[in-house]
């Protein structure tokens, strides 16, 4: 039958091919506190293990050492979660980690130093277990609803795994320690099956992080695709999207979709006057204007060029016009200010509404706000139009 050390040995194998899979993810991901405390963390854990299998940690070793090695393997896990709240930009107060710590402190200080118990050390090792990847799912929650679920599910799975098998000894040393041997134990024939299954953990644990970060960057490259990278707006594409899933998911047969386009006026002069790089900034200027007006439930995007779009939701289409004419109001009464120079700047606006049933219907509604837009250029810039009831109509 394999012994402890054995084990214990490929385990630590696996947390050092772990390490080096992490250290090329946090190379990688440099900028992410997240990869870099679970490299960290994973390395520390590592290093304690490797000193049990390498000094095969029994009965008569050295208080000091067993305090050491039990520190570094629990502190591993810490660190860890300290990683997971930073991946997931929800970091826990410092006493979460001073609790974590005075757990650790206490818990092998008396059983590693004062009353040398294997179980007491084992109930520490199951109470910082159970805590940490407890603290951490509640982290994992936010990254799923960011990133997507793929990384979360995987590493969630692991974690409650861990959290049922922690809790599981944890009630068994209470009840019963004498059931549960010495964990260095070779003679014990459990400690194969317990050490294989932390192995099997572990390796999902592994690569549950790694696709945490797999995830984050391809939500990332997606955001990238659908927003317009001077505004920080949705982009056509987004904007596109956005009407078809409208479209998609609306169940109501006489569905209004409600639209405001609007762009500029003059910006050639102020791009010829100023430069292109005032331009910009008088783009990002009004994006953020247009921002302030619309609300959550509005989709703004920046459609191309200096031209502007955003789709009201159905529930608001009667405030269509208001709407148009509070951000037509705010942009004239907020020079756009940019090294010293006041720009003054002004938008004319296109609005329709029409019931949409499919694409064709969208492209109707397109034309009827272009239309209004241009009554507006054409009425002396700086205003709002509404297009006629029966070209908003689909």
């Amino acid at each position: 039958m394999l012994d402890t050390r054995s084990l214990v040995s490929a385990l630590a194998l696996i947390l050092t091919i772990g390490i080096l899979l992490h250290f090329v993810n946090w190379r990688i991901h440099r900028t992410s506190e997240g990869a870099k405390f679970w490299c960290i963390g994973l390395s520390v854990q590592t290093v304690g293990l490797f000193l049990s299998a390498a000094f095969n940690v029994g009965p008569d070793t050295d208080p000091v050492f067993l305090f050491f090695m039990n520190m570094m393997v629990s502190s591993g896990h810490v660190l860890m979660l300290f990683g997971t709240a930073s991946f997931a930009e929800r970091p826990f107060r410092p006493y979460v980690y001073a609790g974590l710590a005075g757990v650790m402190a206490l818990g092998y200080g008396w059983f590693c130093l004062v009353d040398t118990n294997v179980i007491g050390r084992v109930l520490t090792l199951a109470s910082v277990l159970i805590a940490t990847n407890m603290l951490s799912l509640t982290r994992l929650w936010t990254i799923a609803r960011r990133d997507g679920p793929a990384g979360a599910v995987v590493l969630g799975a692991a974690m409650v795994a861990t959290i049922l098998v922690s809790a599981a000894l944890f009630v068994l040393q209470l009840t019963n320690g004498g059931a549960v041997q010495n964990v260095y134990d070779g003679d014990n024939p459990l400690l194969p099956v317990a050490v294989m299954t932390l192995i099997a953990f572990e390796t999902t644990t592994i690569f549950g992080y790694l696709l945490l970060s797999a995830g984050y960057s391809q939500a990332r490259l997606s955001e990238m695709a659908l927003t317009d990278p001077l505004t920080a707006l949705a982009n056509r594409r987004a904007f596109d999207r956005e009407i078809v899933r409208r479209l998609a998911t609306s169940t109501a047969p006489d569905r209004q979709i409600a639209l405001i386009l609007f762009d500029i006026d003059r910006f050639k002069q102020v791009n010829d006057t100023h430069g292109h790089d005032v331009g910009d900034r008088v783009l990002q200027h009004i994006a953020t204007i247009a921002r302030s007006v619309s609300r959550r439930r509005d989709v703004l995007a920046r459609i191309g060029g200096e031209e502007f779009a955003i789709i009201v939701d159905e529930r608001d289409s009667e405030a269509l016009e208001p709407l148009a004419g509070r951000l037509r109001s705010a942009v004239e009464a907020a020079p756009a200010r940019v090294e010293g120079l006041h720009v003054p700047v002004t938008v004319s606006a296109g609005c329709a509404r029409a019931v949409c049933r499919d694409a064709g219907d969208v492209e109707k509604l397109f034309r009827a706000a272009d239309t209004a837009l241009y009554a507006a250029k054409s009425n002396g810039r700086n205003r709002v139009e509404m297009a006629a009831a029966s070209a908003g109509e689909a």
